[in-house]
């Protein structure tokens, strides 16, 4: 679930739920507790993927290429995620920063030493043939993120400075 809430409502829903939350592996590693996310979305000339989630389509899809920092260093990740009917899944590879753009133009996998999963970069490159896709928006934000501090699955995240732009390059 998302919502748009103000600043001072995030900061007193954050002090309520300390005692029972921690930071995730990657807010802990920040001296201010959150990281930068930026994803460059994919999606065919006529918006079809962005269309199917708009209308509500149970089945549907997302196309994108999603980093972690803006460090030439780290990598980058090729991401299909789907909804089938109500259930998320996520397939991902992780390819070196510097394959992607050449990955990306040319169609063609990255080669093993560059990605982490072959396999998962070969059905984004097939998706991305499939809808004729093309980078269509940038969106970038800092996530504070938390887990339940016992073994219960909870998740919540604060996303903020959020940034969007147009784009038909491969720049995240």
């Amino acid at each position: 679930m998302k919502y748009v809430i103000p600043e001072a409502d995030a900061c007193a829903i954050r002090d309520f739920m300390a005692p029972y939350m921690k930071y995730d592996e990657y807010s802990a590693r920040t001296e201010d507790g959150s990281y930068l996310i930026s994803s460059l979305y994919c999606d065919s000339h006529d918006l079809r993927l962005f269309s199917e989630t708009m209308t509500g389509q149970k089945n549907r899809a997302k196309l994108r290429i999603r980093c972690y920092n803006d460090d030439p260093a780290t990598p980058v990740f090729l991401e299909i995620k789907r909804r089938v009917e109500s259930v998320i899944f996520k397939t991902r590879a992780s390819v070196a920063r510097s394959a992607v753009k050449s990955c990306l133009e040319d169609g063609l996998p990255p080669r093993p030493e560059e990605t982490s999963n072959v396999e998962s970069a070969v059905k984004y490159l097939t998706m991305m043939d499939r809808y004729r896709a093309e980078p269509v928006v940038r969106v970038r934000y800092k996530r504070e993120a938390y887990e339940s501090a016992d073994d219960y699955p909870l998740r919540i995240t604060f996303d903020r400075h959020l940034t969007r732009k147009m784009t038909s390059v491969y720049d995240l």
